[in-house]
């Protein structure tokens, strides 16, 4: 994973999960000219890959660390700014959504990509962790989802 860099102001986006699902949604935010935060574990499944042949353009396959690596870059590179965190606790506010991270600082910003491998999938999870108004984020689910990635703490879970 590429080095942390600390964001200057509040972004418009914050990406929750660094792997290639939360990479490629940080790289089109920030082409299309969002100011976006990555925040991360620092443990995507996609680094404990040895070979994988599921992403395009790369036929003879790829190593997942090298993966990451390229599109961690990728991201950076547009402006994209990525950060290590313990976790989050993701609330809606007016205008957007309030994160209160582990280490007890708060990001606030307008829109919220969850991309954690799955976290988001279990809706009674969302409910207890988030908050009673993760009607208001937009849940990607796929029936092999895991639930782990970034832990998110706090909310109405405690």
């Amino acid at each position: 994973m590429a080095a942390d860099t600390e964001p200057t102001s509040e972004p418009d986006v914050v990406v929750i999960g660094a792997g290639p699902a939360g990479l490629t949604a940080a790289l089109y935010l920030a082409r299309y000219r969002r100011s976006v935060l990555v925040l991360h574990d620092g443990k995507s499944r996609a680094l404990r890959i040895p070979l994988t042949h599921n992403t395009p353009g790369f036929p003879e396959g790829v190593r997942g660390p090298d993966l990451i690596a390229r599109m961690t870059r990728h991201a950076v590179q547009y402006g994209a700014t990525i950060q290590e965190a313990e976790g989050a606790a993701v609330e809606a506010v007016a205008g957007g959504f309030s994160l209160h991270l582990a280490d007890r600082s708060t990001r606030v910003c307008r829109g919220v990509v969850l991309a954690t491998g799955g976290f988001q999938a279990n809706r009674d999870l969302v409910q207890e962790w988030i908050t009673s108004e993760a009607d208001a984020l937009f849940l990607r689910a796929t029936p092999w989802s895991t639930g782990d990635g970034l832990a998110l703490r706090g909310g109405g879970g405690g």
